[in-house]
């Protein structure tokens, strides 16, 4: 084969991956842009954002009105080929090398695609690897988007399934909870995460949620009531593993909650000694309750 049909050749096989590129685009949605406390976490779904002039100026369009902070760069598309990663590089090289671009760290979801070597310094294997390569969060530490998204999971899931609402009262990155009561725990992990979700609340708190989730008036600690307490852990959890999961972690929750009776609580202890964790205290008109998020060490 000659070279201009060996050119004619690579150019048809470029015009064919962008035409199927243009089909996968899903537009604005090629991409999503979250904005956490102290960093920002861009999820590319499709690759067309780099590879359509209009659609990359629209994207740094979006940034350049807001400050700049440390990012997490997030690539969930399939490989693409050799040719057009070498566009997509170039793009990526463009957003994390310019003096008034912006500070990130990249993570690789995308099969057999490779990273050039001048990547590395960049490259990361998982959210919690990047926002420590950041500075953002070091190892020991709950990152923040653990806190945040947990957080909002235990306010949802109250509201959602007990009828009942709370808001954050305050966070605690030591110790244990003040309060004796039932907790409900279940463990995740993925990647180089592990850890557990602990919801505690008293009996009292407990027995209220109970009767508006199963619609009829509970009576102490019976067996309904403390099966409750383990579908919250349950709920929440789930809730929170897909947020998480959406910005790049690849959480799986074990198979069932466990419950915790107040007598039995030396039996969590093993669990806080082994992790580092934040105590998060949710108030409401019905009462008070805990829930702690753990990362196992």
């Amino acid at each position: 084969m000659s070279q201009n049909q060996n050119q004619t050749a690579a150019s048809n096989e470029n015009d064919l991956l962008l035409s199927i590129l243009g089909e996968m685009s899903l537009g604005s949605n090629s991409y999503e842009i979250i904005d956490r406390e102290g960093y920002r976490v861009i999820t590319f779904e499709s690759p067309a954002v780099f590879l359509e002039g209009n659609s990359f100026a629209e994207f740094r369009g979006k940034l350049a009105g807001k400050p700049q902070v440390p990012t997490v760069l997030i690539l969930k598309f399939v490989k693409v080929g050799v040719r057009l990663d070498g566009l997509i590089f170039s793009a990526l090289k463009d957003m994390v090398v310019n003096p008034a671009s912006i500070s990130a760290s990249i993570i690789k979801l995308c099969p057999g695609m490779l990273f050039p070597a001048e990547f590395r310094p960049w490259a990361s294997l998982d959210m919690r690897n990047a926002l420590n390569d950041l500075g953002v969060v070091k190892f020991g530490d709950v990152p923040p988007d653990f806190v945040d998204i947990f957080s909002e999971a235990t306010i949802l899931s109250m509201k959602g399934q007990a009828k009942m609402g709370f808001s954050l009262g305050r966070k605690d990155f030591a110790g244990t909870p003040d309060q004796v009561g039932y907790s409900g725990m279940i463990e995740f992990s993925g990647g180089s995460v592990s850890g557990a979700v602990i919801i505690t609340m008293s009996q009292d708190l407990l027995t209220k949620a109970a009767s508006r989730m199963i619609g009829q008036q509970q009576d102490g600690a019976n067996e309904a009531v403390l099966n409750v307490v383990c579908e919250l852990a349950n709920i929440l959890a789930g809730q929170a593993k897909g947020s998480l999961n959406r910005l790049g972690y690849e959480l799986k929750l074990s198979s069932l909650p466990v419950m915790v009776s107040p007598e039995f609580q030396d039996m969590l202890m093993s669990v806080r000694e082994d992790s580092c964790g934040v105590l998060m205290t949710f108030d409401g008109p019905d009462g008070s309750f805990v829930t702690e998020v753990r990362l196992f060490l």
